[in-house]
């Protein structure tokens, strides 16, 4: 089914993706040394060098297992809400092969379906919605919007009836766990229902020690360091002008808010002083940005980093290598924050 822009009665945009938010968070990464994650999704050309690196890389197009824990986690939801009406929201939608794939159980359940994407990217908020015609859907309302559009949900284009599900894969790899799960416990209702993905740390649950971990997060380090992905993650620094100031990605095992994870930092070539976003920047030769994070849980540290704030991980399937999950989650009102 080709899909047409036509089709789409609207397409709303957040105040996250506007110039001046924009402006603020590029300021900021600079000024922190740390590159917000949004910036390596917002353009054309970023989407299409981040989409190389998951063909080329992602073990979902590799390993036929990793599609089935999805689709596995489709047909016990889908099983559940048989024929009922659906409002299926896949926040950080990316190209929508994995909605894609609830979209599809659902509609073979007899539910009607509407879907909102939402993305950073208009390019990929379109391509999910693009994945969404495929399966038959025509009901769709792209969103342009970091994550913190959640928390103008209610001004969203329109209140659209039935059941909410959520979706949120391949959120918790490139977020901080305030960041991310505070804002979807936030979003959810009691009724709601989230569909959770994490990229797992491959260690034996007889073995959780930091060690185990560490050597796990090594042992996928090639899924990050190869040329497809540095590519992707020095675009940025050639839209901001300031590539040939850095040296390439250098990709290491690392602890980021007490979880396992791969990080990859670029270091300044020399002594730097220019004027960014209206305000001075200096650094010191040898001085690192953080360019990208990839944080590697295990099931329990996600359980509870998820409870410390405010949702309740339910049941849900594991790739035998450990190296994915998806599960059921519910905002949890006995939580602490």
């Amino acid at each position: 089914m080709e899909f047409k822009m036509k089709q789409l009665s609207q397409l709303w945009v957040h105040d996250s993706a506007r110039a001046k938010t924009l402006a603020l968070r590029r300021r900021e990464s600079l000024f922190q040394g740390e590159l917000d994650q949004r910036f390596h999704y917002l353009t054309e050309k970023q989407a299409q060098l981040w989409m190389e690196v998951h063909k080329h890389h992602a073990p979902l197009f590799r390993d036929p297992e990793f599609f089935d824990i999805f689709k596995n986690a489709a047909a016990d939801l889908a099983s559940e809400l048989a024929g009922e009406s659906i409002h299926l929201i896949g926040v950080g939608a990316g190209g929508g092969e994995k909605e894609a794939i609830v979209l599809s159980a659902l509609r073979s359940a007899g539910c009607r379906v509407t879907y909102t994407p939402l993305d950073v990217s208009l390019e990929l908020a379109l391509l999910s919605a693009e994945a969404a015609a495929d399966q038959g859907v025509v009901e769709v309302t792209p969103v342009v919007g970091d994550i913190s559009a959640l928390e103008d949900i209610h001004q969203w284009p329109e209140e659209i009836g039935g059941r909410r599900v959520f979706t949120a894969f391949g959120l918790a790899p490139n977020m901080m766990p305030g960041a991310l799960y505070g804002r979807l416990a936030g979003a959810l209702r009691p009724e709601d229902v989230l569909l959770l993905s994490a990229n797992l740390a491959p260690v034996s649950e007889a073995d959780l020690s930091e060690e185990a971990r560490n050597r796990a997060c090594q042992e996928i380090l090639p899924q990050y360091d190869n040329i497809e992905t540095r590519r992707w993650l020095q675009q940025v620094l050639v839209d901001w002008g300031i590539s040939d100031a850095l040296s390439e990605p250098v990709f290491e095992v690392q602890q980021l808010d007490s979880i396992w994870g791969i990080g990859a930092n670029c270091h300044w070539l020399s002594d730097v002083k220019f004027y960014w976003e209206g305000t001075l920047f200096e650094a010191e030769k040898g001085s690192s940005l953080r360019a990208f994070y990839s944080l590697r849980y295990t099931p329990e540290d996600l359980r509870t980093v998820m409870r410390k704030n405010g949702l309740r991980l339910g049941s849900g399937y594991t790739t035998a290598c450990k190296q994915e999950g998806v599960w059921r989650a519910f905002r949890d009102s006995d939580a602490t924050s």
